[in-house]
């Protein structure tokens, strides 16, 4: 099987049939998504590699969003699920020679692109043979599901904090919330949020945060699930994105007041929004655990733990010499710009 790797114009319409059929189909990967994520600041830059067969027939997509240093490619870190997966076209078998060819003139032709790459695989894709065998590092990392098939299973399986669910109910009033009020809302306890964290966003990361928000709104994709006191007082909000290719939901961030030191909402929060989607999506997906405490927290609500590649460049140290002298020579060609 002959594999050519090559770009995708922006305005190719084979993309998005190719999300469409594909075992790794998901909002984060679709055109609509990826321009609007990529086209939030002017630096960033989105690529698109297609591996084509024989007969010229789209069989696999990667999208790359990227930086430019000094004509080098430099990856950016999204806060978005399964960040440059492959993507395969849905008659590919899994685990097939078919596989396993197209991924590794994939795994080739894109580490020559780019010093450095990390990428996340979608968990159905469960075979890394392609990407090791052509030098690239995998380490399996989990993220954490729930089922919505069966609420009382969820509940269930969240044990000791059924109670927290319980007793929530009685103490607050939950709904879903639109508007730019509670996105605004949302921004002030999210950095609340992440002061226990060491980190506070700035001014120019919550206007663009806003602008994604206000177009997730706009196209049915955001759902804030918000908590309050009997007597009105906002108490958290937590995002969703919607993924009805997939019928999962994605739980983004949350973002609640410290003050309270509510145990109850939480846990809460998150089976009200299973209780919402329920029907509509078969599955919550949240996350890994990027911590420890994270981790933990997802752990106790009873969730699934399932697996999925995370894969790796090698030279990273040689990588990062050469971005720290590419970067020290741009500042300094700038200092003498007029």
């Amino acid at each position: 099987m002959k594999i050519e790797v090559r770009e995708i114009s922006a305005t190719d319409i084979a993309w998005d049939q190719l999300i469409a059929c594909s075992r790794q189909n998901c909002l984060f990967a679709s055109h609509r998504f990826l321009d609007v994520w990529a086209g939030e600041d002017p630096s960033w830059h989105l690529l698109k590699l297609g591996c084509y067969d024989e007969s010229d027939r789209l069989v696999c997509g990667q999208a790359i969003i990227h930086r430019k240093l000094m004509g080098v490619r430099v990856q950016n870190t999204l806060s978005i699920f399964y960040a440059g997966t492959p993507i395969l076209a849905g008659d590919i078998p899994d685990n097939s020679p078919q596989q396993y060819e197209i991924l590794s003139t994939l795994a080739r032709a894109s580490r020559k692109l780019f010093p450095f790459l990390r990428i996340e695989f979608h968990p159905n894709l469960t075979d890394a043979r392609a990407y090791l065998d052509n030098g690239w590092d995998a380490a399996p990392q989990y993220t954490h599901t729930w089922d919505l098939h069966d609420l009382n299973a969820v509940l269930k399986g969240m044990h000791r904090k059924q109670t927290y669910v319980r007793k929530a109910q009685d103490m607050f009033d939950f709904s879903v919330e639109y508007g730019d009020d509670i996105i605004n809302q949302f921004v002030h306890l999210y950095a609340e949020t992440m002061e226990k964290f060491g980190w506070q966003p700035p001014a120019s990361w919550k206007e663009a945060f806003k602008r994604k928000c206000k177009w997730l709104e706009s196209q049915d994709l955001l759902r804030p699930f918000t908590c309050r006191t009997k007597t009105g007082e906002l108490v958290g909000i937590a995002l969703y994105i919607l993924s009805r290719e997939s019928r999962v939901a994605y739980f983004w961030l949350v973002g609640y007041d410290h003050e309270r030191n509510s145990k109850e909402f939480p846990p809460a929060i998150h089976y009200f929004a299973a209780q919402t989607l329920a029907g509509e999506f078969d599955m919550i997906d949240f996350g890994e655990g990027g911590n420890s405490s994270l981790f933990a927290f997802k752990d106790s609500l009873g969730t699934d733990s399932l697996p999925f590649w995370v894969l790796k460049t090698g030279g990273i140290t040689a990588w990062v010499n050469v971005y720290l002298f590419l970067r020290k020579v741009r500042q300094a060609l700038i200092r003498f710009l007029p």
